[in-house]
């Protein structure tokens, strides 16, 4: 509790009294877990449990479509919205851009979550190295010395 209280004093906007707990001091991250505080420090709700799991099931969007002869070169996520308990997420993709640099054949991918409200909470991009059909491209790789440009995420 004198850690809690140290810490209340050096950044008292992250903590409040919480009448359920007897007024006791607690960090406003337990909005993450009680639907009363998260209301009470403008969370649409208790968030689920593992918000990184979304950015985990965003990755395997990517690593299932790409199957097991490419190689992920970037992946980069975002998290912009709440996912509360309750919501469901979709993870989509599509690819938006097909090139040979440097040898390798490269798939530039726009990947995102998406509640049952239609909204992005989870916006990201990524870019698979794909084995080819043409002879020219390199078979083996491990793509270390491909510098690729990087675009904004939306």
């Amino acid at each position: 509790m004198a850690l809690c209280l140290k810490a209340a004093a050096k950044h008292p906007g992250h903590f409040f009294r919480n009448p359920e707990a007897g007024g006791g001091v607690e960090y406003t991250g337990i909005g993450h877990h009680r639907e009363s505080v998260a209301k009470e420090v403008g969370v649409p709700g208790t968030l689920r449990l593992r918000p990184a799991a979304i950015l985990l099931d965003v990755f395997s969007l990517v690593t299932n479509w790409m199957g097991d002869a490419a190689f992920l070169k970037r992946v980069r996520t975002e998290m912009r919205r709440f996912n509360t308990m309750g919501d469901s997420t979709w993870c989509k993709g599509k690819v938006t851009r097909k090139y040979v640099k440097d040898g390798h054949a490269l798939v530039d991918l726009e990947i995102w979550g998406e509640n049952q409200r239609g909204e992005i909470t989870t916006p990201g991009l990524a870019t698979v190295i794909l084995p080819s059909r043409d002879p020219q491209i390199k078979a083996f790789f491990d793509g270390a010395n491909l510098d690729l440009d990087l675009p904004v995420v939306r």
